[in-house]
């Protein structure tokens, strides 16, 4: 396991949190339905069910994607067909006309990072030549395009809470229209899940560097927990010399790939409580004010580009995209120098050899730097040192 100078994720801490509880899982049309997964991931396997999308149907996704929105589909049968995106991020409608079969069924679509596609436009493409559109909003947390509230457009719609929120679990899948089938029903975690989750959350919420109790709780909990991973690792023998399996840390459920025995589990009770109180507003403006830090530092940096340089005053920015022009080991020397840096180069899909070449170069130098709502100053700017000494 890897280990960094600063959080790679936001953790816990009381202020992100409040009494009053969130509207983020509400749905947000009349009509809509909602229901919550552990995993975004899972949430599109069931959308593709609800809409009716059967093995042999062609749905077109965009060419730089992870490959856990694609094997959900794949493991329906249904096959997966990718477009060309212009240089930041947005669609290519012309290469998606192109595409366009007698099986096409649909046309999935990513707000990258929290940024809005053009709603208005994807909608009346895909009504003008019968598409089902999905959004995939797990880069989301609010925001809006062409004055509509990001996934209240497609026919459904699918959010990752844990990526902006300190969650073991947490994804949500909205259904607006064009529902051909019932939700099939979801198996609630056991007790022991929902104990390791509401520890994995204390542990995190230990690990943040401000606070003297909090570096007492984290040591205590690391403690009990190398005491417990001791036990659990150590593979027991059972009468007749059977060994039992050690049990999976919560994490393990992080992985990229999509799991085909997992899609019917429903969200933790923890991380559900935990969501319904997060104190959304005050984690969209610290994240938007950590991204301009960083953007600002960067446009003094030679060779940084921002796919985004300007984000006003409604996105709120899961990560910063950049390129670091010049420097083709920024990624891995980063990380050597204990920068949370990541990008999508180990989760790309199979693609097509040679027809999406912009992509390629997506995924082979586009960089996510943090602007988590747990990040300090002090973190950005070494983060901005380590960048500028490339």
């Amino acid at each position: 396991m890897e280990h960094f100078g600063f959080l790679q994720d936001a953790v816990p801490e009381a202020g992100f949190f409040r009494l009053r509880r969130n509207r983020l899982r509400t749905p947000m049309q009349p009509a809509s339905r909602a229901r919550d997964f552990q995993l975004a991931r899972d949430a599109l396997f069931h959308a593709a069910g609800l809409l009716g999308l059967v093995a042999g149907d062609h749905l077109l996704l965009p060419a730089y994607v992870c490959k856990a929105a694609v094997q959900p589909f794949l493991a329906r049968g249904i096959q997966c067909d990718f477009y060309r995106l212009h240089a930041d991020c947005s669609p290519d409608l012309e290469d998606i006309e192109g595409r366009l079969g007698p099986r096409t069924r649909g046309l999935l679509v990513v707000h990258y990072f929290g940024f809005p596609q053009p709603l208005r436009a994807l909608r009346r493409f895909c009504d003008e030549r019968q598409l089902l559109l999905i959004e995939d909003c797990a880069h989301v947390l609010q925001g809006t395009a062409d004055g509509l509230p990001l996934g209240t457009v497609g026919d459904t719609s699918v959010f990752s809470w844990r990526k902006f929120l300190p969650l073991s679990d947490g994804a949500t899948l909205f259904i607006h229209r064009g529902a051909a089938h019932h939700m099939e029903s979801l198996q609630r975690p056991g007790l022991s899940h929902e104990l390791r989750v509401a520890f994995n959350a204390l542990q995190a919420a230990g690990s943040h560097p401000d606070s003297a109790l909090c570096r007492g709780l984290y040591h205590m909990i690391s403690g009990l927990r190398g005491a417990a991973a001791a036990g659990e690792h150590q593979a027991t023998v059972l009468p007749g010399g059977s060994r039992r399996k050690p049990v999976p840390p919560v994490g393990d459920i992080h992985g990229a790939d999509f799991v085909d025995d997992g899609q019917h589990r429903a969200m933790s009770r923890v991380s559900s409580l935990l969501l319904s109180h997060a104190d959304v507003a005050r984690v969209a403006e610290t994240r938007r004010g950590n991204y301009g830090l960083l953007a600002d530092g960067l446009q003094k940096i030679s060779g940084a580009r921002l796919l985004h340089r300007d984000i006003g005053d409604t996105v709120c920015p899961w990560i910063l995209p950049c390129f670091l022009d010049g420097a083709p080991q920024a990624l891995a020397e980063l990380r050597r120098r204990g920068m949370p840096v990541v990008g999508w180069g180990g989760v790309r899909p199979a693609l097509p050899a040679g027809q999406h070449p912009e992509a390629d170069r997506l995924y082979d130098e586009l960089l996510f730097l943090p602007v988590h709502q747990s990040l300090r100053e002090q973190d950005m700017a070494a983060l901005l040192q380590a960048i500028g000494s490339l």
